[in-house]
């Protein structure tokens, strides 16, 4: 092929490109970084604000208390509405449940009673708890509390500091009793 033809196909290959950047238009998820809060803020959520977080995200979660490993780690999360009779108290019901794939060993020692993977709806990996009385939205991963069923220094608590349209965002601390404490922060970005 001579130098003009290559030219040609170069620049077909580069405005076939710019096109589906164009039919692919999505915002970017913002640059994960650590919430300037210390503690999570109270947020004010109704029941229907609760369910339409179901659906499927993609999961940053960043060690920050000096574990050697990985730093920042990926993965999925899935949520969607708990069945009515594994809601949980009306103090501080369980609107969603779900699993994830992200990998939180690879992180730190932390304390799971059961791999967050696991997506048995009676033990599921991945449990959202909203408090009512003090308005904090929180997931367990490795230990939801079901029924009767209750983990005692196991799991790993992701406290949601913010909650938009594409995602939530927050803090997270081992629920171990090893010290220091596994913690970090997290961004769960809407991926559907």
């Amino acid at each position: 092929m001579n130098a003009a033809g290559t030219v040609v196909v170069l620049a077909i290959l580069a405005l076939g490109g710019c096109a589906m950047d164009r039919g692919e238009q999505q915002r970017a998820p913002q640059a994960c970084q650590l919430p300037e809060e210390r503690y999570s803020p109270p947020l004010s959520l109704d029941s229907l604000q609760l369910q339409n977080l179901a659906g499927h995200y993609a999961l940053t979660v960043a060690e920050t208390s000096g574990y050697p490993g990985d730093s920042t780690i990926y993965g999925h999360l899935w949520l969607s509405p708990t069945e009515p009779d594994r809601r949980g108290p009306r103090e501080r019901p369980y609107p969603l449940a779900g699993w994830s794939d992200v990998d939180l060993e690879s992180l730190a020692p932390v304390s799971l009673a059961y791999p967050a993977s696991q997506r048995d709806p009676g033990s599921p990996g991945v449990q959202m708890e909203y408090d009512t009385r003090d308005l904090n939205l929180i997931l367990v991963f490795g230990a939801a509390s079901v029924g009767t069923q209750f983990y005692e220094d196991a799991g790993v608590i992701f406290r949601v500091f913010a909650v938009d349209s594409m995602g939530f965002r927050g803090r997270w601390v081992d629920g171990g009793a090893r010290a220091p404490l596994p913690r970090g922060y997290f961004c769960a970005d809407r991926a559907d």
